[in-house]
């Protein structure tokens, strides 16, 4: 945010210039900005007083009875001040006054006091007092004509415009880049301030030298020796300026710099020329830690690609950011060097970055101030310095421009503002809007004008630049509403995406987190969990990183880094990820990734099939003292999947799989409507070891959305009547061969009209059994929706399902003994 006071602003502006409503017409135009009225500090009840007399106090040879009138009630103090005078117009705190403790930050009460003897009843304040600086040294001084009696705040409290300026506009930074703004929305010009000097007959080049070393990150380098100057307070209008805009008074020349960095956006620096080692100056990167104390008292340790301001011996400054401490401008400083110079913005960007230390002057480097702004600001430097100081100005400026870029001029013609507006300009209605913003512009022809790009504007590089400033000071509402020579296309509805959003938003709710890793991997570790050998991955022409040809490895997960082939699977990055979270002592990990995995095709692109992939890994619940901690398993996944079917309102099975990724018993086909649309499974241990997970088992779920996809598009949704009779279920226990799987069994059972439900409960194994068979239990619930079932009814459907079974599976009853 940058704070603009409207009085200073109002100095470079015709005087018939209205600002009402400017904030507004600023915003409009892109500068986005907020009037607001500052008061600085707690004036209430401090009010403008008028020295009458002053005497000395009876009892203190240091200290004054004052005799202040404000508007004719007569108060007598103890002041201490040694620049009080009679007639004085001073800034007077009545008792009861609330001002500023600068120890406890507290609003304190003033009280009547008996100093020495002699009761004082109220203050004559200075500008600590009031919170505006930190002179305490004397009073607070206000203009002459000011009225007796008037309140404080309504001298010094004043309207600030608050802009926050767009990073390709560092004009915006100054208060004559926005008065240019405010002229050019009002069809005029600015009032330049005076860059006018004397020079001596001593030549600048015989005091000083400068010498670019890196030019690459130093365009420009302006430098003038000033000299027989005196350091001392700057006068109250400097002082009033900079306080308004939010900086802190400090010294003339000190002062002087940061106003103009203020008024025309280009930071300068003044060094005390008899501290630079043979008043040499070079501009060279830092020598590796090499040790510079900065203004702020802080001890810097620079590397190689950070620029210094240097004499012959020790670096001086920081470019660009902050001056060194070697060589501040103190009371005793006669013969200043003054700089004003154009840097590589993103150095300056790293550099503080690295140091850790943004300033005013690194926040304007950082948005490529143009080279032509340095003399500019130097002249305008020398100008008030000369004014204020009286010092001598040696004669021509050093201006080191070692790649100098010559300004190319822009072509616009009015049908090409026409063509990108939709609306007309004539050519005097652009030239005028040019000269309102500084941009010279020539005739070439009647259609057809050549613009020359101001200094100040970095921001002005092709003709579409041109044609957004005209826009811009005319006004945005002026283009008028055309509809689109075609209709809108409709929507185009985009079912696969829609699945996979509606997929991803149900792994959420049943407490999964989405990742979502590279797409690029290394060959070996797709090939090492790839269920379809003859599939070779697509390699990258440049790929993120590269194995080196003498490359060897001990685990997959060496290989990771090197990302050079398009993924066939997710199977990598998720293996990856829980590895990564395990390292970090994660548990409970419950992650999905909805992906495209491309496989190739002969002389084409690959094709890109979406799949959504699960995995698991840890404990199931959170460490308490109420459960046991077991691990997830293949049926957390099971469990997971058919909820997000059940919402699809698809049906799910799981049949034996042989999947390379997954345990041999510990793996199931997903089917839905007679298609496999994907695979559940308990990651092999080796495999979870060469990625690096070492300690609880890795279960993986994966579904093919290009295959789930039709089977989503043709399903009903059905309803049926609440059950007006009590359903009955009856247990029963198969022996069956290891081949016949529970599904099987299950859509058998489920043949039979009365049979609502089969729930598989239990499995057996054992000596008991014949080889190569296992017992299943199996909960069957019966149901007629016209009366009860009765025993004999629910028996006779027993054994036609028995019957049925053996015929078709060769199952049989369990015998217990």
């Amino acid at each position: 945010m940058v704070k603009i006071p409207i009085l200073w602003l109002r100095e470079y502006l015709d005087e018939n210039i209205s600002l009402d409503n400017i904030a507004h017409k600023l915003t409009m135009a892109g500068l986005e900005s907020e009037l607001q009225t500052i008061k600085q500090g707690t004036w209430s009840g401090i009010l403008v007083g008028e020295i009458l007399e002053i005497e000395k106090h009876p009892n203190a040879d240091r200290l004054n009875l004052v005799t202040v009138d404000i508007n004719n009630e007569v108060k007598k103090v103890v002041c201490g001040a040694p620049n009080v005078e009679i007639n004085q117009k001073i800034a007077f705190a009545k008792v009861g006054s609330e001002l500023l403790d600068h120890e406890s930050q507290q609003l304190i009460p003033l009280q009547a006091a008996k100093i020495r003897g002699v009761v004082s009843e109220g203050m004559i304040c200075s500008e600590k007092e009031l919170g505006i600086g930190d002179n305490h040294d004397g009073i607070l001084v206000l203009p002459p004509k000011v009225p007796k009696g008037t309140k404080l705040e309504s001298i010094l409290g004043q309207e600030i415009l608050e802009t926050e300026p767009t990073p390709n506009r560092p004009d915006w930074l100054s208060v004559i880049g926005v008065a240019r703004e405010i002229a050019a929305l009002n069809n005029t010009t600015i009032i330049e301030p005076s860059l006018q000097f004397t020079e001596s007959n001593e030549e600048t080049v015989t005091q000083a030298s400068i010498t670019i070393e890196d030019s690459d990150l130093c365009g420009r380098y302006t430098a003038s020796i000033i000299s027989g100057i005196k350091i001392q307070e700057s006068p109250e209008w400097l002082k009033e300026k900079l306080i308004s805009a939010g900086q802190r008074p400090i010294n003339n020349i000190v002062d002087i710099t940061n106003f103009v960095m203020l008024e025309t956006g280009q930071p300068l620096h003044a060094f005390d020329l008899t501290k630079i080692q043979n008043s040499t100056v070079k501009i060279r990167r830092a020598k590796d830690k090499e040790i510079l104390i900065t203004l702020d008292d802080e001890k810097r340790t620079l590397s190689n690609d950070m620029l210094v301001i240097a004499d012959e011996e020790k670096p001086i400054g920081l470019a660009g950011i902050m001056g060194g401490l070697h060589s501040e401008v103190t009371d005793n400083t006669t013969t200043i060097l003054l700089e004003s110079a154009s840097f590589l913005p993103a150095n300056i960007r790293k550099t503080r970055t690295e140091l850790k230390m943004r300033t005013e002057a690194s926040h304007r480097f950082e948005r490529h101030l143009n080279p032509g702004l340095a003399i500019m600001g130097q002249k305008r430097a020398i100008h008030l310095i000369q004014q204020i100081t009286q010092g001598s100005v040696c004669k021509n400026i050093i201006d080191v421009y070692p790649n100098k870029i010559a300004t190319e001029s822009i072509i616009i013609t009015t049908q090409k503002v026409t063509e990108v507006l939709g609306t007309k300009f004539t050519l005097k209605q652009m030239q005028k809007i040019f000269t309102s913003l500084g941009i010279e512009s020539q005739e070439v022809n009647k259609t057809t004008l050549e613009i020359t790009p101001p200094y100040w504007r970095s921001d002005i590089n092709i003709v579409e630049d041109l044609i957004e400033e005209l826009a811009r000071i005319q006004g945005y509402e002026i283009i008028p509403t055309k509809y689109i020579s075609q209709p809108i296309p409709p929507r185009e509805e985009q079912p696969e995406r829609n699945l996979s959003l509606k997929i991803q938003d149900l792994l959420v709710l049943s407490g999964m987190q989405e990742i979502i890793t590279y797409p690029l991997t290394s060959k070996e570790a797709l090939e090492f969990v790839e269920n379809k050998r003859d599939i070779v991955p697509m390699k990258l022409a440049n790929p993120m990183s590269q194995k080196p040809e003498d490359f060897t490895y001990s685990n997959i997960s060496d290989t990771l880094g090197f990302r050079e082939y398009l993924r066939t699977n997710l199977r990598v990055g998720m293996l990856e990820t829980i590895a990564h979270n395990v390292r970090y002592g994660a548990d409970n990990i419950k992650l999905f990734e909805v992906g495209k995995q491309y496989i190739p095709r002969n002389n084409n692109l690959p094709e890109e099939v979406r799949v959504a992939l699960g995995g698991f890994c840890g404990n199931r619940d959170q460490l308490n003292w109420t459960n046991d901690q077991e691990s997830m398993d293949f049926f957390d996944a099971k469990g997971i999947i058919n909820m997000t079917f059940k919402e699809l309102k698809l049906e799910s099975i799981f049949t034996p799989k042989i999947d390379i990724l997954f345990e041999d018993k510990i793996c199931s086909a997903i089917v839905v409507q007679g298609t496999e649309v994907g695979v559940v499974g308990q990651v092999k241990n080796e495999i979870a070891r060469n990625f690096g997970i070492n300690t609880k088992p890795v279960i993986i779920f994966e579904l093919n959305l290009h295959k789930l996809l039709p089977l989503t598009l043709n399903t009903s949704q059905y309803f049926s009547k609440l059950p007006r009779f009590p359903i009955s279920y009856r247990d029963i226990a198969l022996v069956v061969d290891n081949q016949i799987s529970a599904i099987t069994l299950i859509k058998s059972i489920n043949d039979h009209k009365l049979v609502i439900n089969v729930d598989l409960f239990d499995e057996f194994t054992g000596d008991s059994l014949p080889s190569g068979h296992r017992s299943l239990a199996f909960r069957i619930h019966f149901y007629d929706q016209d009366h009860t079932l009765t025993s004999e009814e629910i028996n006779e459907s027993v054994d036609k399902i028995l019957n049925k079974l053996q015929h078709t599976t060769g199952a049989t009853i369990r015998e217990t003994r």
